[in-house]
């Protein structure tokens, strides 16, 4: 009976992540272009960018075509010790 599902079970799998689409993080540290490369790949200026280290405080996501699929893309704030109230609590996180 399972080697009748799992084929099932895994075109499931595959339907709901091309409904979802592929989540892909950017990873860097602090003031490393994570936000540069998510508005030239959104094509747009969906995140802040300065020079200032701690520019993004907030969750940024940004829906675009990975090759024909969905997908999302997101700068990860880039961690460090901050005295700045507001950089800590965007640190923290949800």
């Amino acid at each position: 009976m399972a080697e009748e599902i799992a084929p099932i079970w895994l075109t499931a799998i595959a339907a709901k992540r091309l409904r979802d689409g592929i989540a892909v993080a950017i990873l860097g540290p602090p003031n490393a272009g994570k936000s540069s490369i998510l508005n030239h790949l959104a094509r747009r200026e969906a995140a802040i960018t300065f020079a200032d280290r701690g520019t993004t405080r907030d969750v940024i996501e940004v829906a675009i075509d990975l090759a024909g699929y969905p997908g999302v893309l997101g700068p990860i704030r880039g961690l460090r010790d901050s005295a700045d109230v507001i950089e800590q609590e965007g640190l923290r996180g949800p």
